[in-house]
């Protein structure tokens, strides 16, 4: 794997993870919501597609967590790899 592929991967798990959790904090406090039985917003029930997006923002998040860590990994891992020496 070239340093631009790590580069590459490791900008994607960024951008994947932080998507996923602002939209995840956008639908925790849902601004749009509004219902008669309380005052504050995120009081108020979820409906179906607003638990379909809060999942797939959580999910977003994991991904980009996930590819960021093995990026991560990968990348110590080649830093601490020893050269083969025949001695």
């Amino acid at each position: 794997m070239n340093q631009k592929f790590l580069l590459l991967s490791m900008v994607a798990g960024v951008s994947l993870a932080l998507i996923g959790f602002v939209g995840d904090v956008i639908m925790f406090f849902k601004p749009w919501a509004s219902c008669n039985y309380d005052t504050v917003s995120a009081a108020c029930a979820a409906t179906d597609l607003e638990n379909l997006f809060f999942t797939a923002f959580f999910c977003l998040f994991l991904v980009g967590l996930l590819i960021l860590v093995l990026s991560f990994v990968y990348r110590l891992k080649k830093i601490t790899q020893r050269p083969y020496s025949d001695q």
